[in-house]
């Protein structure tokens, strides 16, 4: 008797074992013209342990899915031999028997073929000559090579995850990996269900978060890693000696194998590590806030309805909501500055702002930027409450800001009720803090820009900066020694209204002082000052040449 070896899986997974049809369909087995006789409702059962056996007691060495290959030596073709055969392969579990003819007798007895069809036995006769060996190496071969697949994704595993742990990788990136690997969507969630991280894969991101917080209520989760069979969800606790702070959840809709609950338990790893690495009590949810308003920024996102459910379950309510850009940019500390300060004074930025919306209980997202500063999304109850929103968030910036010794400058774009528009809100809120003036001021919006937004938009245009040198550039020529003191000095009589009186008080100069300079002024430039349209034109100068000055500091 010529055995095949057993695959070393245990019961509860048999995902290297092939199936019946699986080996009809080898070319060892075709060379013999297989046809099956009986079972032919039973050729997905699986095959564990191939026999090449010739013994009338063949059964003896049968056991659960084993597969018999016969030509029939030892046998007889009388019914009274092959039922009690078929009786007792059956009783044992076999999967069948393969026959091959021509070298004992030509067929079986109808009433054997009629036994083997009630006892759920397939029966494959080869009308032509059949090398068992080459059946059973082929079989052999496709078990081992599922075998060898298997070890090599488990390698991969543990080679994904160790370098996204030493790499540093953020959430996005074990969850986004984690999702590849298990071929379905995985969500991180706090515990509120709030969702931290997600990565949907081919499904609707709005169909899969909707009203997630209750979908996932649902899951029940007994022990560390448990499998929800009603929901089709792997689900892993997040945290570490008792002290849980979430769940990672593998939407499989199917019964997970050895291998998903590994890659489901090293995600749940590198989520973990990564969370020590914060070493911050809100690291979690500002994670997921950031995340959530950079892909809103660039617009890295398949639909509106898509980011809109995304971020409803990250707890930030979007539909039938007033939302609203801003921009946030608090000074760095008085140290000498490095990259490690920069990177700190970044950092603390952040949790001012998003401590500044956990204290006023407004519900929104934040996002650092390349240029230090800090972008916001606000969602507020409607447009009547907007002011008074806006205000307590303000006051609550500048306090922790304060706190810290550092100041805050606060700018809001436009309203809208569309998340398609942020974007738009925010690069707004950063038009109008590049160009505010007015330190006194809690917070800017567009209107306090005015004319001042305007410029500060064409900063870039050629036409705007010839016209500017024309207008100033007698008196920002290098023959002008006190250039600097004759531009504030008519800065100051422009947006005085042209009152020479309060000119000089807010010069803190006396009025002959002011009148030589103002002399000093028209002769150097030609014009006669006190014409509204000159007036006009060189304050329209003054106030673009500014504009470039502070786009450039």
């Amino acid at each position: 008797m010529l055995d095949i070896m057993e695959s070393p899986r245990r019961d509860k997974d048999d995902r290297f074992l092939p199936s019946v049809q699986d080996i009809l369909q080898l070319p060892a087995v075709l060379e013999g013209d297989p046809q099956i006789l009986t079972g032919q409702n039973q050729l997905d059962q699986l095959v564990r342990w191939v026999h090449v056996c010739e013994q009338p007691d063949m059964a003896r060495f049968v056991d659960h899915h084993h597969l018999v290959l016969t030509s029939g030596m030892g046998l007889q073709r009388e019914a009274a031999v092959w039922l009690p055969l078929f009786d007792l392969l059956a009783d044992r579990g076999a999967t069948g028997v393969f026959l091959e003819l021509g070298v004992v007798f030509d067929g079986l007895p109808d009433e054997a073929i009629s036994r083997a069809e009630e006892r759920g036995l397939v029966v494959v006769v080869f009308p032509r000559p059949t090398r068992f060996v080459d059946i059973t190496y082929s079989v052999h071969n496709v078990i081992q090579e599922a075998q060898l697949d298997e070890l090599r994704r488990v390698n991969r595993v543990h080679e994904t995850f160790t370098q996204l742990t030493w790499g540093g990788a953020g959430f996005d990136e074990i969850i986004n990996n984690a999702s590849h690997l298990l071929q379905c969507p995985v969500v991180a969630e706090d515990l509120a269900n709030r969702v931290l991280s997600a990565a949907t894969g081919h499904h609707d991101p709005e169909e899969l978060l909707t009203q997630w917080a209750a979908r996932s209520s649902r899951m029940t989760s007994a022990g560390r890693i448990t499998f929800d069979a009603q929901s089709g969800a792997l689900c892993v606790r997040l945290g570490s000696r008792g002290q849980s702070w979430g769940r990672l959840v593998a939407l499989l809709s199917r019964p997970p194998v050895d291998t998903d609950h590994l890659i489901a338990d090293r995600a749940a790893i590198a989520l973990d590590l990564q969370r020590l690495i914060e070493a911050d009590d809100q690291a979690l949810e500002l994670h997921s806030k950031r995340s959530l308003l950079n892909k809103i920024m660039t617009q890295s996102y398949s639909s509106v309805t898509s980011i809109s459910a995304t971020v409803e379950a990250a707890g930030v309510p979007i539909a039938g909501r007033a939302l609203i850009g801003g921009t946030v940019k608090i000074s760095a500390r008085q140290v000498r500055a490095t990259t490690l300060t920069a990177l700190a004074d970044q950092r603390s930025s952040l949790h001012i702002v998003s401590d500044a919306l956990r204290f006023t209980n407004i519900p929104g997202l934040v996002a650092d930027q390349t240029n230090g500063q800090i972008s916001v999304m606000l969602s507020l109850d409607d447009e009547t409450t907007i002011e008074d929103a806006l205000t307590r968030f303000a006051q609550r910036v500048h306090h922790l800001a304060s706190d810290k010794d550092r100041k805050a400058d606060i700018a809001f774009g436009t309203v809208t009720e569309s998340i398609d528009d942020v974007k738009r809100s925010c690069e707004e809120a950063n038009h109008v803090a590049a160009v505010a003036t007015d330190e006194d001021n809690l917070f800017h919006r567009l209107d306090d820009v005015r004319i001042h937004g305007l410029l500060h938009l064409l900063n870039n245009d050629s036409r705007l900066q010839n016209y500017t040198a024309r207008q100033l550039s007698p008196l920002l020529s290098s023959k002008v020694v006190d250039s600097a003191e004759l531009i504030q000095t008519l800065t100051v009589y422009l947006d005085q209204g042209r009152n020479k009186a309060a000119t000089a008080r807010e010069l803190g100069i006396s009025r002959p002082t002011f009148y030589a300079r103002l002399d000093r002024i028209v002769k150097l430039l030609g014009i006669d000052i006190e014409q509204p349209q000159i007036a006009m034109s060189l304050q329209l100068a003054l106030y673009a040449r500014a504009s470039v000055l502070r786009a450039s500091r």
